[in-house]
């Protein structure tokens, strides 16, 4: 009888063997959401939080509380968090303010805990040091350069922003956080590759003013693929003053662009100059419910990285990419190699469109695409244009400008099982082996 049971306790560890470990994180994900989507409410108090909370929760998933009002008073911050919850809304906040002493319990700790235990299945992180790379490009001195000095090259400039804000970070992650292991965002509109570098586990870039959309993308996304983040787009304001947002139809193309070029997150900023009242309008709303049923009817498919190609500008190069004259880290006018650069960006830009990455070579491997499907660095001659326009590169059938190919196109040579058939072998497998260790105890 024992040589039977632990016959059937060897069967049971040899499909514990065969049965894939990341299975149960695989179905995980499959529930998550494609997209999050929703506002990034900068304004008011608890009632503001509630009546934007019924204005838009029928067509958002998500909301990012950034008012001061709510995230330094852990009560206030409650009652945000559970109108929204309430309402089936995914949760972020910028990282609570809040008192915490490092001898004994304190009203930061019982917020924590009380947040997990409440809400955890809905917390998608906190939001922590808003806009550092901007900030620099537009001249912001770092506090490491007040004390030890200006940088006197763009490589101690990467070195000393990558230090800075990894500190700062830490200070987060341990004052306002507890050390919960909670993941930290922020939004920026520069300097992506370098702010996950010091640490930043998601990011949303700005899609504000004028700029290019596409070189957004490329930038943010390439620095979230190769180092294994999270990233998506606040869209923000186009002008300074009343109105702020663009129309109702610019919102729109640019939230299902965002949605194509295969954004996880995707927000839309509500405050004005003051930060005092709201600025969406009715037409900004109408966008919102449009783009929401545009995505149930528009579910997205598999993107390819192998269908992208990587344009690799070097380590150090902090640029906001702008305009032709924007600064390296905000002090250095553009070199001799930036007219290259920037030359080589256009042209790869006009080429790949949708399917082109930018990323920074500050260590790459020189035996990795990344995934990619070709590595193309920006002083290689294949970057710029040639000098005759009968002789310009054409875009080859694996770089489709969408995001989002049919099965027939640019098939995926890899063997992959999908989930559902491994899910009916492992089924099967088990009732094999309980039939089997039935048969074998009952003799």
């Amino acid at each position: 009888m024992k040589a039977k049971i632990i016959i059937f306790f060897c069967l049971a560890l040899l499909l514990v063997s065969f049965f894939p470990m990341d299975f149960v994180a695989e179905v995980k994900a499959q529930d998550e959401p494609d997209v999050f989507f929703g506002v990034h409410l900068g304004y008011g108090d608890v009632a503001e939080t509630m009546t934007l909370i019924d204005r838009t929760s029928s067509f958002t998933n998500m909301i990012l509380i950034g008012t001061s009002r709510l995230y330094y008073d852990a009560q206030k911050l409650t009652d945000g968090f559970q109108y929204a919850y309430d309402r089936g809304l995914y949760l972020m906040s910028f990282a609570p303010s809040l008192f915490h002493s490092d001898i004994g319990y304190s009203p930061r700790d019982e917020f924590l805990e009380y947040a997990n235990l409440t809400w955890g299945d809905r917390i998608l992180g906190f939001y922590a040091v808003d806009e550092p790379g901007g900030h620099i490009l537009d001249g912001d001195v770092l506090s490491y350069w007040l004390d030890e000095g200006m940088p006197s090259s763009p490589a101690e400039a990467w070195q000393d922003f990558v230090f800075d804000l990894g500190r700062r970070l830490d200070t987060v992650r341990v004052s306002r956080l507890a050390n919960w292991d909670y993941p930290v965002f922020t939004a920026d509109y520069g300097l992506y590759w370098f702010d996950f570098r010091a640490g930043y586990d998601g990011l949303f870039a700005e899609f504000v003013a004028n700029y290019s959309r596409q070189l957004t993308v490329s930038l943010v996304r390439g620095a979230a693929m190769v180092q294994r983040k999270e990233w998506g787009v606040l869209i923000g304001w186009k002008y300074d003053c009343p109105p702020y947002l663009a129309s109702g139809e610019e919102l729109f193309e640019d939230m299902v662009f965002a949605y194509e070029s295969g954004a996880k997150y995707i927000l839309i900023y509500d405050a004005n100059e003051g930060w005092t009242e709201d600025i969406l309008q009715d037409e900004h709303l109408d966008a919102m419910q449009r783009f929401w049923q545009y995505v149930k009817d528009n579910p997205r498919g598999e993107s390819l990285v192998s269908n992208r190609v990587a344009l690799v500008l070097p380590g150090d190069y902090g640029c906001g990419f702008r305009w032709p004259g924007d600064k390296l880290w905000g002090i250095w006018n553009q070199g001799l190699d930036s007219g290259t650069i920037n030359l080589g960006i256009s042209n790869m830009l006009e080429i790949y469109g949708e399917n082109l990455d930018i990323i920074f070579d500050d260590g790459l491997s020189p035996y990795s695409t990344y995934g990619y499907g070709e590595l193309v660095s920006w002083d290689d001659p294949l970057a710029l244009p040639t000098p005759t326009p009968t002789a310009t590169p054409t875009p080859s059938p694996t770089a489709s400008p969408s995001l989002t190919p049919e099965p027939t196109s640019s098939p995926d040579n890899s063997f992959s099982i999908p989930l559902e058939v491994i899910i009916g072998i492992a089924s099967i497998v088990i009732i094999i082996v309980v039939v089997l260790g039935f048969k074998l105890l009952r003799k």
